[in-house]
């Protein structure tokens, strides 16, 4: 599967690292989907991710000539603690490392 410039990742790989990915949000609705459509792999959904920022960014398709504007109040946003459905505090786990290759 093509990820990048000359860059890619086994199919079986990536959906492999997929699979233990919603295994992890099993229950919540960071879960993703994954088709086929016209023999190119889509995954659709929510997806977390976090880089030590203060303030979660949102990854969207966008004009070059459309501005984009920060949310009203970004407090009420999900700040990447380990907290469950109901406040309920989650087991540590650690996600696999996704090697891409030339």
């Amino acid at each position: 599967v093509p990820c990048g410039k000359d860059k890619f990742i086994p199919k079986n790989e990536l959906l492999l690292h997929l699979k233990t990915y919603n295994i992890y949000y099993e229950g919540q609705n960071l879960q993703l989907r994954h088709r086929e459509e016209e023999g190119e792999l889509i995954v659709e959904g929510l997806l977390n991710i976090s880089w030590g920022l203060r303030r979660p960014i949102r990854l969207q398709m966008q004009d070059d000539n459309q501005r984009i504007r920060p949310p009203p109040s970004s407090s009420s946003w999900h700040s990447g603690c380990n907290l469950g459905t109901h406040g309920s505090v989650l087991k540590p786990s650690t996600l696999p490392d996704i090697r891409v290759t030339d």
